[in-house]
């Protein structure tokens, strides 16, 4: 088994993803007040998190208690967030940040519903590099420069998560 550890392909896991009571359309998400925009971010990522989550458990069910606790947004992570949308609205990118997000339902869905996906082979198959590639250059320079893949990385080293998978992908 080979382990995809590229930057847009952590970010593709780990950045906000799907939710059922989304905006309709990136015009409508990037009508959204900050405040607005931000907390939609916060239930589309915590609504999603358990069926992301899949990933890391089909590979091995015992990481199921290693799960960082993505699905419960601490005071740090909604600063972070806050950060990447400051800096995608000051570079004119904010309908980047909501086409992603939006795009997300399609990918948990997409992920639900083939279960031979993992953390392990999702990068090599073709249909979800062709459906949902990787999220744009502005969108990854925004998290990381704003520290949210930082933290997120940190919460998977914390709760052990990140020392499993490299010791099951061996």
């Amino acid at each position: 088994m080979k382990i995809v550890t590229t930057l847009p392909f952590l970010a593709a896991l780990l950045l906000p993803t799907a939710s059922v009571s989304q905006p309709a359309s990136i015009s409508e998400f990037v009508g959204l007040s900050k405040a607005d925009f931000l907390a939609e971010m916060e239930t589309i990522h915590e609504t999603a998190w358990p069926d992301l989550a899949v990933m890391f458990t089909r590979l091995d069910p015992a990481f199921e208690d290693m799960l960082p606790p993505y699905d419960d947004w601490d005071a740090q992570t909604k600063e972070l967030a806050g950060c990447v949308y400051d800096t995608m609205a000051e570079t004119g990118a904010l309908d980047k940040l909501a086409e992603y997000t939006l795009l997300q339902t399609e990918y948990a869905r997409f992920l639900s519903e083939n279960p031979e996906l993992d953390f392990s082979n999702m990068g090599e198959n073709e249909e979800v590099q062709e459906r949902f590639g990787t999220p744009s250059t502005e969108y990854i320079q925004a998290s990381s420069s704003c520290g949210l893949l930082d933290h997120q990385g940190l919460q998977m080293q914390e709760t052990g998560l990140m020392e499993a998978l490299f010791r099951h992908m061996q």
